[in-house]
């Protein structure tokens, strides 16, 4: 008679997961979304217009109120790019220079345009043109404006427009606001740039202290690694919250109501019931992601702020390098084409932020702040990071800690729809976060810090765009 095995005797099956089909489904999802964002013509027309239009609108208000306490600073500026571009830097330069230098431009934009017969320019381009001339070749007592030029100038420079309607040394209350904007403007930049200067000193002690207390061997790697041979399951996982944040992002392009953008994205977190299907504990899965709040949750709390406080250094470090290279990018335009557009590397999200009233920032901060934070951080230095570290722990730590690093933290500035100009400084803010995940074992300080980070951007495109 055959005797059934006893409970003892039966072996728990290994949850190894598809991983070769999950890593295929991810990487032609990434694939196809940097395709979609950098490489897709008619996408990149439709959208990128409106983004180029905010960091241009961006960088004018900042140079006006820079130059509103350093008239020099003008001297260096650089008119390239598009014809758009150009006009609005003409005009940012006849009001923050002078009216000789806008028409020094306005001339050799027009000598570019003779030489490059085949420039496309609309009729309303050209006619802005000629108004910017007779503008600047007249006293401001001499510069009557009809309402229809007004609203030429509006449609085609936007807020540089009001540079031009009200001139420098006018006396209308527009005027006047514009200057106060530019004032308070600056005063709460200026308060904000010295606090994150502070807090970036307060960074590189930080690192000194950890730097000193690693070499003692009192710290720790914080991430779990159970080799229960499931790590399989976890990229699966990687691939269906991937798939369903794709799709949740193309629903609410279609669709951009703000209750959806708020709600839509959380969708993809459906995802994390997928390693409870495939027979892996809530308990492990908790464990495995970081998804708890560590043995004292008040000092995890402490941690998010100090993680960024520990960012800072390093981001300050990269902001100027990138400044560097976009500034020798810009002013090194096609020799074929000196009109070609420069698209910038921001995120299109800062278009909102253009006159936004308080209940379109209130969403803008939850998505920045809260959504993306918690979405990311688990996607990321959760479910990919803990299958990439379960699946090369056979490297050994040091080496499974970098390759696991560097392929999430691609993976994540690839998909950012900033543009591939910014994904290593994207990457660098990814490694920023494995080091929270890695320092810690919970995700929660990652988030803290991240929505630190992104709230302080969020601040900033408020105060230059929106006040």
């Amino acid at each position: 008679m055959r005797h059934l095995p006893t409970s003892d005797a039966i072996e728990p099956k290994t949850k190894k997961g598809h991983a070769r089909l999950a890593w295929f489904v991810i990487v032609l999802a990434v694939i196809w979304v940097i395709y979609q964002q950098n490489y897709n013509k008619e996408k990149k027309e439709n959208s990128r217009p409106q983004v180029n239009s905010s960091v241009l609108e961006f960088q004018g208000r900042i140079i006006f109120s820079l130059c509103s306490v350093s008239p020099e600073a003008s001297k260096k500026l650089p008119v390239t790019g598009g014809i758009t571009y150009r006009l609005c830097m003409i005009t940012l330069l006849g009001d923050v220079d002078s009216s000789a230098r806008a028409i020094e431009e306005l001339q050799h934009m027009q000598s570019l345009l003779k030489e490059y017969p085949n420039t496309p320019i609309s009729d309303r381009q050209k006619e802005v043109m000629g108004v910017l001339d007779s503008l600047y070749q007249s006293e401001l007592a001499e510069r009557p404006m009809t309402d229809k030029t007004k609203n030429i100038l509006r449609a085609e420079l936007g807020w540089f427009s009001k540079l031009c309607i009200y001139p420098r040394g006018s006396e209308s209350e527009e005027r006047k606001a514009l200057e106060a904007e530019a004032q308070n403007r600056l005063l709460l930049l200026g308060l904000g740039c010295g606090l994150l200067f502070f807090l970036g000193v307060a960074g590189v002690v930080a690192w000194i202290v950890f730097a000193i207390k690693a070499s003692e061997q009192k710290q720790s790697l914080g991430v779990t690694i159970q080799n229960r041979g499931d790590h399989g399951v976890y990229a699966e996982t990687f691939a269906v919250m991937l798939l369903s944040f794709i799709f949740s992002g193309k629903l609410v392009s279609q669709d951009p109501s703000p209750l959806l953008k708020v709600i839509c994205p959380f969708f993809s977190l459906l995802a994390l019931l997928w390693p409870l299907l495939r027979g892996i504990s809530w308990k492990d899965v908790k464990e495995d992601m970081g998804l708890h709040l560590g043995k004292q949750p008040w000092k995890e709390i402490v941690m998010g702020p100090l993680i960024y406080i520990k960012m800072l250094p390093a981001l300050a470090l990269s902001v100027v390098v990138l400044a560097v290279m976009m500034k020798l990018f810009r002013e090194a335009p096609s020799s074929s084409n000196p009109f070609a557009p420069v698209d910038q590397a921001a995120h299109p999200i800062i278009a909102a932020f253009k006159g936004a009233d308080k209940k379109t920032l209130l969403v803008l901060f939850f998505q920045m702040s809260v959504m993306a934070p918690v979405i990311e951080e688990i996607m990321f230095r959760g479910v990919l990071y803990q299958h990439l570290r379960e699946y090369s722990a056979r490297f050994g730590t040091v080496m499974s800690v970098i390759l696991s690093a560097f392929i999430s933290s691609f993976i994540f500035a690839a998909l950012h729809p900033q543009g591939l100009m910014l994904v290593p400084f994207l990457m660098l803010i990814a490694f920023l976060f494995v080091f929270a995940r890695e320092w810690r074992g919970s995700l929660l300080p990652g988030m803290m810090a991240h929505g630190i980070h992104n709230g302080v951007i969020f601040l900033f495109c408020t105060v230059i765009l929106s006040i």
